[in-house]
């Protein structure tokens, strides 16, 4: 057998990869939403005797069937890499008692300890025909601190509210008041910690051309385009500074629209009329400013394209960074603390309900109305399903214990597969998915109030201050100091 570093590392890597093809299958079954969406818009208008519609099925159809192979190619990788998994953590386990593995952590690595909250039974329990015994039952459930719900793509309304948020920017042309504004829109939709994640994962390609307005009246207008620049943006440029200039006057539109005919052609004239129309275009403007009194400029902005999901989100809510496994400790009186190990806890352990997994391995009804949970979601449900995965445990009693039971009880456990820079970087990595989630993250000051009294409200605030998280973006929110002691 290997020693615990290696089977540690190997775990690791048997982990990592399984993360990553179900991040794969994610996508790929993403990807078969959207052909599903083009079918269906494409069924509601077929037309048989239309060359063009018979290809696009055929290459929808194509496409379909590429994307399946894929899913399946990704499922058969899935279950070899699931055995690997297995086979490792066989040996892996027998070293991942807390009581031992703590003596392998280096001392100077500080350990987090962080909530789990416990529920108990005493149980009569019939082990052997005609022969009952006395246990305590006990059931953990993290805190949702633990859970990562966090899902890295796009839906299409936030793709859309990204879009108008920087049109927003580039409009505003460095006038804070008039970027806050922008701000407050997509965090009304959003909240402040996704909202984060929306306009840094996604922005215009030519973002470093965004110009400052001199003053915050003047105004710049926006045309979003896909991918490039038209190679004719300088007749839309013109055409759409003049018509605007104009204020409806027909004859300076018409000018500006026989030069722009004259240009780019009749036929491109009526596409830019149609498809380049500015969004700020009708925008007012502020009570006693006129058009000639103020500085006009146009910009386009250039997004990328992107794949967006169809769904809220895409992947099941997990826990990544469990203890290996837990350990109960009953304290009763001067006895000797009662002491009773779990099974080894899964990673990652489901927490919900998987919305790309197959029909099978959904949440649903059966015909008599009860609820049937997918397998990796039993163990909220179901004791002896969390007894399996190690976040429930039975532990057996004396009459003693049975009778007069515990002054207090506690479990405990240790993250044994995580050295000291792999823990590091989960929990960074939990802490930041939560910060970009739509909840958001704080840290509250010492002496803030947990719950609310008669006298005083707890230091939680359901409104998302939109103003606030503006303020942070724009300035350190701490200065950082290798010392840790301070």
């Amino acid at each position: 057998m290997a020693d615990f570093e290696q089977l540690r590392e190997q775990l690791r890597q048997a982990r990592g990869d399984l993360d990553s093809i179900d991040s794969a299958l994610a996508g790929a079954r993403e990807r078969l939403k959207r052909i599903a969406v083009r079918q269906n818009a494409l069924d509601r208008i077929f037309n048989g005797d239309d060359p063009q519609h018979q290809k696009e099925r055929e290459r929808l159809e194509s496409e379909k069937a590429q994307v399946q192979a894929q899913i399946d190619k990704q499922r058969a990788a899935r279950g070899a890499r699931r055995g690997d998994e297995a086979a490792i953590l066989k040996d892996f386990v027998l070293l991942t008692d807390p009581r031992d593995g703590i003596t392998r952590l280096n001392d100077a690595t500080p350990i987090l300890l962080m909530p789990v909250r416990l529920e108990t039974r005493f149980k009569k329990s019939s082990v052997v025909a005609g022969a009952e015994r006395d246990q305590l039952w006990v059931r953990i459930y993290p805190d949702d601190c633990w859970i990562d719900s966090f899902d890295p793509a796009l839906t299409e309304t936030e793709l859309k509210n990204a879009k108008a948020y920087w049109l927003a920017i580039w409009q505003a042309g460095g006038v804070k008041e008039q970027e806050r504004g922008a701000w407050r829109g997509l965090v009304g939709s959003h909240g402040s910690g996704r909202a984060s994640w929306i306009i840094e994962h996604y922005k215009p390609i030519n973002n470093a051309q965004k110009r400052p307005k001199p003053r915050p009246e003047d105004v710049i207008l926006t045309i979003p385009v896909q991918d490039s620049m038209p190679g004719d943006h300088g007749a839309i440029r013109k055409y759409w500074l003049a018509v605007w200039l104009a204020d409806g006057a027909a004859a300076e539109t018409d000018r500006a629209r026989t030069t722009l005919e004259t240009a780019v052609g009749a036929d491109r004239a009526r596409e830019i009329v149609e498809r380049f129309v500015p969004v700020n275009f009708a925008a007012t403007l502020p009570r006693g400013v006129t058009k000639g009194a103020i500085n006009l400029e146009l910009a386009f902005v250039v997004f990328p394209s992107v794949e967006t999901r169809q769904s809220a989100w895409s992947r099941a809510p997990r826990m990544n960074i469990l203890p290996d496994r837990f350990v109960f400790i009953g304290y009763r009186a001067e006895d000797p603390p009662l002491v009773a190990l779990g099974n080894p806890v899964p990673s990652p352990l489901i927490t919900g309900p998987d919305p790309s997994a197959v029909e099978a391995d959904q949440l649903k009804h059966d015909d008599k109305g009860n609820v049937v949970m997918p397998d990796e979601l039993k163990w909220l449900s179901d004791f002896d399903r969390a007894v399996d995965v190690g976040m429930g445990l039975r532990i057996d009693l004396t009459r003693v214990q049975a009778t007069d039971g515990f002054d207090r009880v506690l479990v405990v456990g240790l993250r044994l597969n995580a050295d000291a820079t792999a823990g590091k970087t989960e929990l960074e990595t939990l802490l930041r998915h939560h910060s970009l989630g739509r909840k958001g993250f704080s840290l509250v000051p010492q002496g803030t109030a947990t719950n609310n009294t008669e006298a005083d409200g707890s230091g939680f605030a359901r409104l998302d201050d939109p103003d606030q998280s503006f303020d942070n973006h724009a300035t350190p929110l701490f200065s950082p100091d290798s010392d840790w002691l301070e």
